[in-house]
């Protein structure tokens, strides 16, 4: 597939909605809470929780300014790199179109070969982002499993309300295949233009109390760079009529039984982060093969310059890169209006 600067923004949007994804659901996770209880397995559950919001809290200081700095800057300077190098290159293809001369090839493949390292400098940041995240991965794979052992462990104890538990379970298995697909959508929107990252935090009651207070209350974040607001608030409504349901199977058990029976609740704000992870890496891996097959089509073109005995083998590799320049122009751009956007975060709390 040739170049195009329509379909790598496509792509550079994908990843950075998947980023800021990410983005809000550590915050979800650093506003989960469960309240204290005189049982055994307390303890145990409150720590592998902060540890889990230890590690995002890294994470949300860092990633989304990691992707700007590292990757977008990087594109930038690559398409930029082109562009500014245009005047040049155009002069040497149509001096060697009036005269074609060992020299003048010579330096029109210098020239072009000075295009290479932009481009594998930002496959090579695209590696630098994916290693740092999959150190992040590992250490979150093992503090949600950590609590996820936990959880079905002090459930499984429960047997007198284990139907209970069971059908909030099932309830909160399918609100989390929802919001998935609703996140992942929202993710894939085309960025608004001049828009910053719009952020909202689910908080929500689980395991509500008379007055308002929650025994059990459960993050889920979503963030977008594009038009979404109406999504969200669809997404609210059905977070919303889950919430219902999971509390009105609850309305007969005692508080401790009500804590326990929603204990899945907190690992559904540690399993976003590892799902955002996932949609992270193959978003990323998809600007990557791009940039390999730019990089690639770079080396092709170059070859042929180095084979070329006449003007007219240059037709080909002139119309190349002017075509380039043109998807570059694209790119830098959508990038331009990227870089720097602010968080604008709301908070709403569902119960």
């Amino acid at each position: 597939m040739p170049f195009s600067g329509a379909a790598t923004n496509a792509e550079i949007d994908a990843s950075m909605g998947a980023i800021v994804l990410l983005n809000s659901s550590c915050q979800a996770v650093i506003e989960a809470e469960i309240a204290e209880v005189a049982s055994p397995w307390y303890d145990q559950l409150d720590q592998e929780l902060g540890a889990a919001e230890n590690l995002v809290v890294g994470w949300r200081r860092s990633g989304v300014l990691y992707f700007q700095t590292d990757i977008l800057d990087t594109i930038a300077a690559a398409g930029q790199a082109f562009v500014a190098a245009a005047p040049q290159i155009d002069a040497l293809f149509a001096a060697l179109e009036q005269r074609f001369s060992a020299g003048g090839k010579a330096e029109l493949i210098t020239a072009m070969q000075a295009l290479e390292p932009p481009i594998q400098a930002m496959i090579g940041q695209i590696a630098d982002y994916l290693g740092k995240l999959q150190t992040f991965e590992q250490a979150m794979l093992q503090a949600d499993q950590a609590m996820r052992n936990t959880v079905g462990q002090v459930q499984a104890q429960e047997q007198q309300i284990q139907g209970e538990i069971d059908a909030i379970n099932n309830q909160i298995k399918l609100l989390n295949v929802q919001i998935q697909t609703d996140r992942e959508a929202i993710a894939r929107a085309k960025a608004a233009r001049t828009r910053g990252i719009i952020e909202t935090i689910f908080g929500v009651v689980f395991a509500p109390l008379t007055g308002g207070a929650s025994l059990i209350l459960a993050g889920i974040g979503v963030a977008s760079i594009a038009e979404a607001e109406g999504q969200i608030n669809a997404m609210q409504s059905e977070i919303s009529g889950y919430q219902q349901k999971i509390a009105s199977d609850q309305s007969a058990l005692s508080d401790d039984q009500r804590i326990v029976a929603t204990l899945g609740a907190l690992t559904m704000s540690t399993g976003l982060v590892l799902s955002d992870m996932a949609m992270i890496e193959n978003a990323l891996d998809s600007l990557r093969t791009g940039w390999t097959a730019l990089d690639g089509e770079l080396g092709g073109v170059i070859a042929k310059l180095q084979a070329a005995t006449s003007a007219a083998d240059l037709i080909v590799s002139q119309a190349w890169y002017t075509a380039a320049c043109n998807e570059w122009n694209l790119i830098v751009s959508h990038v331009a209006d990227l870089t720097g956007r602010q968080i604008d975060t709301s908070r709403v709390r569902i119960g």
